[in-house]
């Protein structure tokens, strides 16, 4: 017996057998309750996770109502305001063509007045024309027409017409919201008016929106919204009988994968478990991980409360509901009773399987482990020329084959040390240069940034402290005391602000070009697409840059060949490219000219900027339009700024589907920004 347990067999047979019976009592005391455990608590997670899906899909749904309110009333605002504007103008042309006949003007006010009274519009949307002491004009309602109203209030105490007339003296025309009733109603409702002053009529124009019309149409979207969650939920199961419901503050049923169940009171249904209200206790889990255990039937009698269940609860404020989620207690459990029942069986199987395999295993498994064992001797003694002999078809030949590879590949290794050695120090050293450049890079771009950022914040540092000093002197003076002294510091106080300002812009744009990057890289900025008339942009753009080039003798012109009226695109965006290509014109042109090109190929807008500077080195033509990179040396010879306009505005036009690209130039730089002129693009 003793020999036995010295052999290489008896050792391997032993640890085989003990590993296999350690295996089977894991498996039976350890690994079947876990994995029971385990399956319950997924379903649980699982459960837990739709609340919160479903929790998420409620708040996503309220948002995407209050966006739509917000979105359908400003929609209505703008649609109030350009019909006012649209009688507006229509009541001026009238006035105006009446009296260039020769009628008198206070008989045609008097006629339009009138006419307006009798104008409807919508679901009996009026106009209504208000003087400056609040008398009202023209009104549909005989009872308010010519009326004063300038006292009147509406239900909650609230003026109605002076603020109209403030909103005009102050503004010219705004917005103002109060009660009031419809006409041929008694009943006030919340209205929003625009007012806008016309000066040729001498009067407020107005018209206005009830917000119940808006309400409606939000209460019509939710209606649906709710209505695609209902159908939503009574698809959800989890396990075989588990399913979603919803309830709200009263016991009420909102949504309940039974259409019966769907409208009823549950408040005086009784937990027989607890003896409480079942929506009570309910409630009183909201937000636990535990849930609750109750018994539930389907039916009317109290006393056949035959179904074990758990559910778990959320509390969903914005609408005063609670959503919860119920699971049999039987299929919770069903899966993994059932599969801890296989696993031991497998388990027991595997054991004398893997007890008859063992010895066979360690008995072919000796033999050769002896040869390959002398092998190993005598490659540790040194001598590589030897080779295990086995030959064999299973995991042993293959250990012996790769034992041989192994031996070989030590051989040859040996052989070609020095060589393997020299390539991967010479990999070294190139890893070490292209290290030293990323440092290099990441210097050049702290400094540049650093320098950008310090030079206008020093400036506002120091003509603050001047400013601070400035208003010292002036706070001990009188105005009269030394006019000139006065006059002198007042002057130099006025300058140092102007400075402070003109800096904190300029450190305003270094960040905001950083930011612009950082979020267009994010995905962060979407394009507001619009039509856009082009003239009117390129004009705009090139207007705001004359003057900055006029200070510094250069001239700079537009050439509009496009023929192109209108495009859809993000003006502001556009216009950013723009200002980013004038900006370096201007700055890298000292004399001469700057023109602006625009022209027509296809279907494309081509704006070329072409400057007089100096141009853009051949080798840094593709490294302009990277992050933080610039023409010259960082701090010595670069102009102001930090290298971000020509990357944005790349961004920006490939965002539009065009592309900015720098055209070849005999003198200075040429900008060339491609836009699409289709729709669809």
């Amino acid at each position: 017996m003793r020999a036995f347990f010295l052999s290489i067999f008896g050792k391997l047979f032993t640890v085989v057998t003990i590993v296999v019976l350690f295996y089977f009592v894991a498996v039976h005391f350890i690994l079947v309750p876990i994995i029971r455990d385990t399956l319950a608590r997924e379903k649980e997670s699982m459960a837990l996770t739709l609340l919160a899906t479903v929790d998420e899909i409620l708040y996503k749904t309220k948002t995407d109502l209050d966006n739509y309110r917000n979105i359908t009333l400003d929609a209505r605002k703008k649609e109030l305001k350009d019909v006012v504007h649209l009688m507006g103008n229509h009541l001026v042309r009238e006035l105006r063509q009446r009296m260039a006949a020769g009628q008198p003007e206070e008989q045609v006010r008097g006629e339009l007045f009138e006419a307006l009274r009798h104008f409807q519009y919508g679901d009996r949307d009026y106009f209504f024309l208000i003087d400056d002491q609040s008398r009202l004009l023209s009104h549909p309602d005989p009872k308010l027409h010519g009326s004063d109203y300038s006292q009147a209030r509406d239900v909650r105490g609230q003026l109605i017409v002076p603020p109209m007339v403030e909103i005009a003296k102050q503004d010219g025309e705004g917005f103002h919201t109060y009660w009031f009733n419809r006409l041929g109603r008694l009943i006030a409702s919340e209205k929003i008016s625009f007012v806008h002053y016309v000066p040729e009529l001498r009067a407020l124009l107005g018209s206005g929106l009830y917000l119940d019309d808006v309400a409606d149409v939000v209460a019509m979207r939710q209606v649906k919204a709710f209505t695609a969650l209902r159908d939503k939920l009574k698809e959800i199961r989890i396990a075989k009988t588990g399913y979603v419901f919803i309830f709200d503050e009263q016991s009420k049923i909102i949504a309940h994968p039974n259409p019966l169940m769907e409208g009823e009171h549950i408040g005086d249904r009784v937990d027989p478990v607890s003896g409480q209200l079942l929506t009570e206790r309910l409630k009183q889990v909201v937000g636990s991980r535990e849930g609750i255990r109750f018994r539930w039937t389907q039916s009317d009698d109290p006393e056949r409360f035959q179904d074990e269940m758990i559910a778990w609860v959320r509390h969903f404020a914005e609408y005063d509901w609670y959503v919860a989620t119920s699971i049999h207690l039987k299929d919770l459990y069903a899966d993994s009773e059932l599969m801890a029942s296989q696993l031991r069986w497998f388990a027991g199987v595997v054991l004398v399987l893997a007890l008859v395999v063992g010895y066979w295993f360690v008995r072919r498994l000796t033999a050769p482990l002896h040869a390959l064992a002398l092998c190993a001797q005598q490659v540790e003694s040194g001598d590589l020329t030897v080779r295990c002999p086995v030959v064999r078809e299973d995991e042993i030949g293959v250990l012996v084959k790769g034992f041989n590879a192994m031996v070989e590949r030590l051989q040859g290794s040996i052989q070609t040390l020095d060589a393997k050695v020299e390539e991967r120090t010479r990999a070294l050293e190139q890893a070490v240069v292209e290290l030293q450049e990323l440092d290099r890079l990441k210097s050049n771009f702290i400094s540049s940034v650093s320098h950008e950022l310090r030079t206008p914040l020093t400036a506002i540092l120091g003509f603050a402290r001047l400013l601070m000093r400035a208003m010292e002197r002036l706070m001990g003076m009188t105005p009269g005391e030394n006019p000139e002294l006065y006059a002198r510091s007042l002057a130099k106080a006025r300058d140092n602000v102007v400075t402070i300002l003109g800096e904190s812009g300029r450190l305003a744009k270094r960040i905001d070009a950083v930011m612009d990057l950082t979020q267009l890289e994010a995905g962060q900025i979407t394009l507001q697409r619009q039509l856009v008339q082009v003239g009117l942009l390129l004009r705009d753009c090139v207007a705001h840059w004359q003057s900055i080039g006029e200070a510094k003798g250069v001239d700079l012109r537009l050439d509009d060949r496009s023929n192109v009226e209108w495009i859809s695109v993000d003006p502001e965006r556009v216009r950013q490219i723009l200002d980013n290509l004038l900006d370096n014109a201007v700055k890298f042109t000292q004399e001469g000219e700057i023109v602006v090109e625009a022209d027509r190929v296809g279907d494309w807008l081509q704006v070329v900027v072409q400057d007089g500077g100096s141009g853009v080195p051949l080798e840094q033509r593709e490294k302009i339009f990277e992050k933080f990179s610039q023409s010259g040396e960082v701090l010595v010879d670069k102009p102001s700024g930090i290298g971000l306009g020509l990357p944005i505005g790349r961004i920006l036009a490939t965002m539009h589907g065009g592309s900015l690209e720098l055209l070849p130039s005999r003198q200075g730089s040429r900008f060339m920004l491609r836009l699409p002129l289709t729709q669809d693009s």
